[in-house]
């Protein structure tokens, strides 16, 4: 997303999309939604986007974070339609950090 951002990247030169989310976005609550914002008030990135989009031998995959990326994307996607988009926060947040070569722990 960054080379997109400034311009090291064209997604005309690609045929697939994919917006993971997670670690990616710093795993914060909505960060997908701000992710897609970058590109909505960026005239030129939304151009990319929406005739990226609006190519047929395209496909694009968000995940997590990244399918709030693509939901708020929406207005940029031919035909596709978000009736409601409502993100909630866990009633319990749980941090997984690296300990040793191979163990997680958990932290509340």
């Amino acid at each position: 997303m960054s080379n997109l951002h400034s311009g090291r990247a064209r997604l005309v030169l690609f045929q697939g999309f994919v917006a993971c989310g997670g670690v990616s976005y710093d795993d914060t609550l909505g960060a997908g939604a701000g992710r897609a914002r970058l590109v909505l008030f960026n005239g030129q990135l939304a151009q990319q986007f929406a005739q990226f989009f609006a190519r047929p031998e395209t496909l694009a995959l968000g995940v997590c974070n990244g399918c709030q990326l693509m939901a708020a994307l929406s207005p940029l996607i031919p035909g596709a339609k978000v009736a409601r988009c409502r993100i909630r926060a866990p009633r319990r947040a749980f941090t997984m950090r690296r300990k040793g070569s191979d163990q997680l722990r958990q932290l509340a």
